[in-house]
Formats: structure tokens, C-alpha cells, sequence
């Protein structure tokens, strides 16, 4: 290589190897510390979820939960929109500038390497270790033994469950076409509930206690929607958005789910389960209806897999007010299927996956084991 070559070199890669790209070396320890959670989830535990992350949460948690709005939800559209302006900006520098086009495509590898890793970064540190926490059954005062379960068990919870779901219909608001209706004056002020109730928990379950914001409605609910997403917490904000287009028995069990998530855990299962618990220790009819028809749900899908016999004697036992509200549940989500829907789903699968839920989706099933532990323990006290 000559003189003038190597300084040609030099000029291309510089902007890659001395500015924007070392960003995205910090990917590099965020992937051993999550190795190191990985292995020693006790350490995780006690360093990390009960001590660090309580202290970033709440103090990030109160200030953007002091705004009516979600500020990650802002943050989107401006990260979109200024996404999209700045790749068609440098892949028109790169068809344009022909005798600058190394320099430019080098300027846009080293932004994107930025962009990774200071994300990957931020993420494991924010959040993301809170997925190698020790799993909820193995928490002092919760007790739950999980174990495999009979198919009479498993039955046996499902109809305990539709008793419940049926008891609470009855007290319920409807709508014209006789489906549950929201009995808040609108969903900010049942997001101002969850957040208020969410800790009653915490009287029987310390872990659960302390600060609890309000969880977001987002304007752009049915564009979640057409993503299939109901709710998702936003780590960098501690926010929990939640899709409010959905049918409105599933709101509060979803805003419930991200408050979890809010709390440190990040196991769609154990989110899931949390979700239940609470939505039930809420004193509210709507909330505990919605807690249960999420757990109710779950567990008849399992049960359909393993005996579809003992499923269709329990879906027997709803009444009609219940049905009507799963057939609409059943209609709102058909309208959405299609490619956009099928893409969200397959990279929600993929992030679930790199945080080691390895069922990926399926995991959301595992609520079951935890709701059948907890039957168990009841029925055994």
C-alpha cells in the first residue's frame, strides 16, 4: 500500500474507528454482565433488582410519571421520524457522492454501531438484568411449589375460575351489543386506580411494595393493535404504556401486567401472574374480573391442549354474559390478523428469546404452572 493510499484509508475509517462506532462497544460488557446474571441469578437478585434498580426506577419513575402523556411514546415518533430522515439522507449521500461513498456508507455503519450498543447497553443496565432474577416461586412469603400437574387439577382450577369470572360479570357495566363496558369515567382515571391499588399487594408480599406510577394510555393504541401489542414498559422512561383500543374487560389485567413489569419483573409469566394477584387484591369488580378472565384464559388454553373433553364441560359452565365478551374479545383481534401482525409477533418472539424466555411466546403459558401452585396452596390451606 503507498503513502497516499494509506492516508486515503486513514480518512475513510477514521470517522468508524475514533468517534461514533466506540459507542458501540459497550454492547461488549453489557453482554458479559448478562452472561454473569445469567449464571448467578441470587447475586442479580440482591445487588441488582432489590437494591439498584428500585433507586433508578423510582427516580426516573416520578418524574416522567408526573406528565399525563407518555413521554416514551413522544420519544417514538421523534426516533422514527428522525430514523427515516437520516437513512435517506445518507443512502442518498452514498448513490450521490460517488467519490465520498466509503466515507459515507463507513459514517453510517459507525451511527448504527452507536446506536446498538449504547442501547444494548443501556437496556441490560436500566432493566434488563432483572430477567436473571431468581424466579418468583422461590420468593420468601409467596411459597409457591411448581411442579407438574394432574389434567384434574388443571380442570379443576379452570372451573374455580369461570365461577369467579361469572359471579363478577353479573355486577358489571355493558354496553348496546351487551359486552362489559368500563364503569371509569375514561381510561385515565382507571390507570390513576391501577396505579393507586397496585401496591395492596405489598401488604401480604413486601417485594411488591413501594413506589407505583400511573400507567400510560397511548394515543396510538389501535397502531398497537395492528402490532398485536397490548401493553409494553419502556425501560428507559420506567413508563408502562398501555393499548387502551382493546376490549375494555382486558385493559386492566394489561395495565396490571406493565405495572409488573415496572416492579422489576420482566418474565412475561411471571408479569402474567402478577398481574392476577393484583388486579384481585384491587377491591374493584372491573379490575378483579379482568384479572381473572387473563388467568381464565390461559389456563382453558392449556386445558384445551391437554383434554378437550374436560375444556368443552367447562366453557359449558359460562354464562352467556361471559361469552359474549370472549366472542367480541375473539372478533376485535381477527380484524388485525395479517403480515403486520405476524412480523410484531416474530420480533416480539425473537427479544423474548435473547433474554432467555426460551418458549419465546409460549412463555406467556407458564402462568399456568404458577396459578396452579397457588390453587394448590390454597386448596391445601
Amino acid at each position: 500500500m503507498t503513502a497516499h493510499q494509506t492516508t486515503r484509508a486513514k480518512k475513510i475509517f477514521r470517522p468508524l474507528l475514533y468517534r461514533r462506532a466506540w459507542f458501540g462497544l459497550l454492547a461488549v460488557p453489557a453482554f458479559v454482565l448478562a452472561q454473569l446474571a445469567h449464571a448467578f441469578p441470587a447475586a442479580v437478585e440482591h445487588t441488582y433488582s432489590r437494591a439498584v434498580y428500585p433507586v433508578l426506577s423510582r427516580a426516573l419513575g416520578r418524574l416522567t410519571g408526573a406528565l399525563p402523556f407518555s413521554v416514551s411514546e413522544i420519544l417514538i415518533y421523534i426516533a422514527v421520524t428522525g430514523g427515516i430522515a437520516y437513512l435517506v439522507y445518507e443512502i442518498r449521500g452514498i448513490a450521490v457522492k460517488q467519490k465520498q461513498r466509503r466515507r459515507v456508507a463507513a459514517r453510517l455503519i459507525s451511527t448504527l454501531l452507536c446506536i446498538g450498543g449504547l442501547w444494548y447497553f443501556l437496556f441490560i443496565v436500566m432493566c434488563g438484568l432483572n430477567y436473571y432474577r431468581q424466579p418468583l416461586s422461590e420468593y420468601e412469603h409467596i411459597g409457591l411449589e411448581v411442579r407438574e400437574s394432574t389434567v384434574d387439577e388443571l380442570a379443576a382450577l379452570c372451573a374455580e375460575l369461570a365461577d369467579t369470572v361469572n359471579g363478577l360479570r353479573e355486577m358489571l357495566p355493558e354496553d348496546e351489543n351487551g359486552v362489559m363496558a368500563t364503569g371509569f369515567a375514561s381510561y385515565y382515571e382507571g390507570a390513576a386506580f391501577a396505579g393507586s391499588v397496585f401496591g395492596n399487594i405489598g401488604r401480604d408480599y413486601p417485594i411488591f411494595g413501594g413506589f407505583v406510577p400511573k400507567p400510560k394510555p397511548v394515543f396510538s393504541s389501535l397502531a398497537m393493535s395492528h402490532m398485536n401489542i397490548v401493553g409494553v414498559f419502556v425501560p428507559f422512561t420506567y413508563e408502562a404504556n398501555v393499548n387502551v383500543h382493546i376490549p375494555d374487560y382486558a385493559v386492566p389485567s394489561a395495565m396490571m401486567h406493565e405495572l409488573a413489569h415496572f416492579k422489576g419483573f420482566m418474565r412475561e409469566d411471571e408479569a402474567n401472574f402478577i398481574s392476577w394477584m393484583a388486579c384481585r387484591g384491587s377491591g374493584s369488580d372491573e379490575f378483579h374480573y379482568s384479572g381473572a378472565m387473563l388467568a381464565f384464559a390461559h389456563c382453558t388454553n392449556a386445558l384445551y391442549s391437554a383434554d378437550r373433553g374436560l375444556y368443552v364441560e367447562v366453557m359449558a359452565g359460562l354464562s352467556e354474559k361471559v361469552r359474549r365478551d370472549l366472542a367480541h374479545n375473539s372478533a376485535y383481534w381477527r380484524r388485525f390478523d395479517g403480515p403486520v401482525s405476524d412480523a410484531s409477533t416474530a420480533v416480539n418472539n425473537t427479544y423474548l428469546r435473547a433474554n432467555r424466555q426460551s418458549d419465546g411466546v409460549k412463555s406467556y403459558g407458564r402462568m399456568v404452572d404458577l396459578l396452579l401452585a397457588e390453587f394448590r396452596g390454597t386448596a391445601n390451606a
